[in-house]
């Protein structure tokens, strides 16, 4: 959204939310609120405040005073009061889902390596050894 991207930029932000929500110095339950969270949109009209529209999978997300802690590490982060609105749906793109596919990717990377290993592979046919999968990790 062209507001959006304007709003970061004056903010020095490049907009990449699920990179901020992991660099945010937030703990417990604000820290799972903001990987799990999907920006929407963010909005300037209303004062000087900017306010941050997310949509979060699940309630729960919003206990223990989450909400309030994700506003102020927004607003240290930016040094213009922040608000958030928080809207329950399907979420896409957070920094969670994002984690999730990268370790996928680092997953199979690690797989296709094992069964490429050419001392493996030597194991298998001559002894024949066998590779659990879910005994292979990456790095």
């Amino acid at each position: 959204e062209k507001n959006t991207a304007r709003i970061a930029a004056d903010l020095g932000w490049d907009g990449n939310w699920p990179a901020l929500a992991i660099a945010l110095p937030l703990r417990g339950v604000a820290h799972q609120l903001a990987c799990h969270s999907q920006l929407l949109r963010c909005d300037d009209s209303v004062g000087n405040a900017v306010v941050f529209h997310f949509r979060i999978p699940y309630d729960n997300l919003c206990a223990a005073g989450s909400v309030d802690k994700l506003c102020a590490g927004l607003t240290e982060r930016f040094g213009k009061t922040a608000k958030v609105e928080v809207e329950i749906g399907a979420v896409q793109v957070t920094a969670d889902i994002l984690a999730q596919a990268e370790q996928r990717i680092r997953q199979r990377a690690a797989e296709q390596k094992v069964q490429a290993d050419p001392f493996l592979q030597n194991l298998m046919h001559e002894f024949g050894a066998t590779v659990t999968q879910e005994s292979i990790r990456p790095v």
